[in-house]
């Protein structure tokens, strides 16, 4: 006990020194001034008007004169960033003449000894250790209403930033050291007061608490009534030149705007880092693995016959058991030979061609240089070396065009349009050389092999086309909207929004199968000489054969949601979703390899 009341005897922080009940406080003790300062505060405090009440406040502020003290406080008014505080501020309704009116009539407003113990206060605040100015604050803080919390939010927020602009790089880099300073603050060991100021220089008037809060613009001013999340999302929209007159509009604009700015160079450089990595990057999928491998199909008799068995009994197997294998049970095949690549498994790096969101931009690539894309009526070329569009214009039609189809080797360009006409455009001049009329509905998809072009429109018809002379040489029919076509050598392939597959041949023009299983509108479609591939609005890729009248399911590949595009190559299926993902998966057993979502993160699967 005695070597503890000696230890208190060295603290004078803890020691009361206090001897009788004429003396208000301890002259010593700082806590003992604290609480004394504090109770005198809350005699006057809350019987002054409210905008007595916020200048005293922002006085008090304007004192912390400290980095760290201001990033402590703009951590504990975080909070006044919630919803409750939000709608508070909502309901605040002040109009331009009040404002007028107050600051003509604040002298009156005022109390002489109200005043004057303000005054006092402040100069023995100024001259304060930062332990006794962080509690004295907090405890303030406790006192004030939350439309007083929601102006110390915004005056602190600009004070730091003011504090943050002044100090020097090398200052910034050691700005880790404020955690360590602000856990000094409360051991009452940290010498750091400064000076006060004059005591008639202490008290602010209106006009610097509104140009510490942005008073002065505040019956127009929404950004400054919105979270600061929300406020940082909407000038993040903004370009460069329009975000620096952003920083002109009042101080709390201004440390907004100064946010963005870092934010946004941040984002670039995490950008950069992350195409920079991926362009090294493997793990899980071999990448080089390739194969050549006997494949199964339906067997043909001579006449073009699929060979059918009777009684064919299908077997319940697990999803691990599946495979194409396995589709063909009971049914007579022969084996081809077809090579197996994991293509697009690998290293790979990302070109950002435009990040704007568009619900009506169509686009198509057909592996050159170019990409042909289109918004509402606007066709353009988009150089993919130099990631800028080709400076030529391809005017013309007179609705939105829906389905665009580049032939880049021939030097030129197909559109279908609302307008229910195909046009066909020179690459070099932007000339219209030749117009498709016949369709009596919008054209949506179109596909072209040799000198034979394919359409289909929501007229529920498909047309076959001579692209040199513009003729139609054939029509097909549906019984709903056509929503992707392809063609090849021998066969058309067209689906609808009914969810059903026609295959035609384009000879005889004759229906050679109709396939059906899909419970969702078929939006893209892929075939070679022996598979087909469908995408639909249920979410899944199915697999169908194109040999003869073969009509069963070989596989299927499921989504999370629609199937925007897909493609089979070296029986690699990739697909798009609406998810944002590309994906991988491997033919013959569905498994997926690998999916790529939308900020270009890779995750493997089931390495080979």
């Amino acid at each position: 006990m005695e070597n503890l009341k000696s230890s208190l005897k060295n603290a004078p922080y803890f020691c009361c020194e206090k001897r009788n009940d004429s003396e208000p406080m301890c002259p010593r003790n700082e806590m003992c001034i604290l609480a004394w300062k504090i109770f005198c505060t809350k005699e006057w405090f809350q019987r002054i008007s409210e905008i007595s009440q916020k200048s005293f406040l922002v006085s008090i502020l304007k004192q912390l004169n400290s980095l760290h003290l201001l990033s402590y406080f703009q951590n504990l008014l975080q909070t006044t960033q919630g919803k409750d505080f939000i709608y508070h501020r909502s309901r605040i309704h002040v109009s331009k003449k009040e404002g007028k009116i107050v600051k003509s009539s604040w002298n009156q407003m005022l109390n002489k000894t109200v005043e004057q113990k303000m005054r006092e206060t402040l100069n023995w605040f100024g001259n304060s250790t930062p332990w006794m100015k962080a509690n004295y604050t907090i405890l303030l803080l406790q006192m004030c209403s939350p439309r007083l919390l929601l102006t110390a939010a915004d005056v602190i927020r600009v004070l730091f930033q003011r504090e943050w602009d002044n100090i020097s790089e090398g200052q910034r880099k050691c700005s880790l050291q404020c955690i360590s300073e602000t856990n000094r603050l409360f051991s009452g060991n940290a010498d750091l007061s400064k000076a006060g100021c004059a005591p008639s220089d202490l008290l602010v008037d209106l006009d610097v608490i509104r140009d510490l809060s942005s008073g002065a613009s505040q019956f127009r001013d929404f950004i400054r009534h919105l979270p600061i999340h929300l406020s940082k999302y909407i000038l993040s929209m903004l370009d460069k030149h329009t975000l620096n007159k952003c920083a002109f509009v009042s101080q709390h604009w201004a440390a907004l705007a100064q946010q963005v700015k870092i934010d946004l160079l941040t984002h670039i450089f995490i950008q950069d880092q992350i195409a920079f990595l991926q362009g090294s990057y493997t793990r899980g999928v071999d990448p080089s693995y390739a194969s050549k491998l006997l494949i199964p199909v339906p067997k043909v008799t001579d006449d073009g016959k699929r060979v059918r068995v009777k009684n064919q009994k299908w077997k319940l197997r697990m999803k691990s058991d599946y495979n194409l294998w396995t589709a063909y049970q009971n049914q007579e095949t022969q084996q081809i030979q077809m090579e197996e690549r994991n293509v697009f498994c690998g290293p790979y790096n990302i070109r950002i061609l435009s990040d704007t969101w568009d619900r009506d931009r169509v686009i198509h690539y057909s592996g050159g240089d170019l990409v042909a894309v289109s918004s509402n009526r606007k066709i353009r070329l988009v150089d993919i070396l130099r990631a800028q569009e080709v400076p030529m214009q391809f005017r013309g039609h007179t609705g939105s065009v829906r389905t665009l189809f580049l032939c880049e080797d021939e030097n030129f360009l197909l559109s279908g349009s609302y307008d229910m006409s195909i046009r066909c455009w020179d690459l070099k001049s932007g000339a219209c050389i030749r117009i498709f009329n016949g369709h009596r509905g919008t054209i949506t998809c179109m596909d072209l092999c040799k000198n034979r072009l394919v359409s289909g429109a929501r007229d529920c018809q498909v047309k076959v086309w001579d692209v040199e002379i513009g003729k139609c040489l054939k029509t097909f029919k549906h019984k709903d909207a056509i929503l992707a076509t392809r063609i090849s050598d021998t066969y058309i392939v067209s689906s609808c929004e009914r969810g059903s597959v026609k295959v035609w041949h384009l000879l005889t023009s004759q229906l050679v199968k109709t396939l059906n299983g899909h419970e969702g509108a078929v939006k893209c479609l892929c075939v070679d000489q022996w598979h087909l591939l469908s995408g639909s609005a249920d979410g899944l890729v199915i697999a169908w054969s194109m040999v003869g009248k073969y009509e069963r399911c070989l596989m299927a590949f499921k989504h999370p949601r629609e199937v925007l595009h897909v493609a089979l190559l070296f029986l690699r299926v990739i697909s798009a979703c609406a998810d944002g993902k590309i994906r991988i998966y491997n033919f013959l057993n569905g498994n997926c390899l690998k999916d790529v979502d939308q900020h270009g993160e890779q995750h493997y699967h089931v390495p080979v």
